[in-house]
């Protein structure tokens, strides 16, 4: 798993989303990824963007929620590219 500073933006949402709209609760989705006893523990994690899942378990997830894997990080990519560009523009600027 990646931790990530920045997921304060869409990802967890993301997740949450598709999760809930396949009607599925985190054990269970946990359950069909293999993840453990504890696997709903990482489910929450990522849905809180406490961490990111791995590539393999990104794919199962699209595949799972039946979206393309970017699907599920366009919009946190987009605003992680705000911020980045903002802080680019400040640091150009001499703020």
């Amino acid at each position: 798993m990646i931790g990530c500073a920045c997921m304060d933006h869409q990802i967890p949402n993301s997740l949450r989303f598709y999760r809930k709209r396949a009607g599925l609760t985190q054990q269970e989705v946990a359950q069909i990824l293999g993840l453990g006893k504890r696997g709903d523990d990482s489910i929450m994690r990522w849905e809180k963007g406490y961490r990111l899942p791995n590539v393999i378990n990104w794919f199962k997830l699209s595949i799972l929620y039946k979206v393309s894997p970017e699907e599920l990080y366009t919009e946190f990519f987009k605003e992680m590219g705000k911020d980045f560009a903002k802080k680019v523009k400040r640091k150009k600027s001499g703020k």
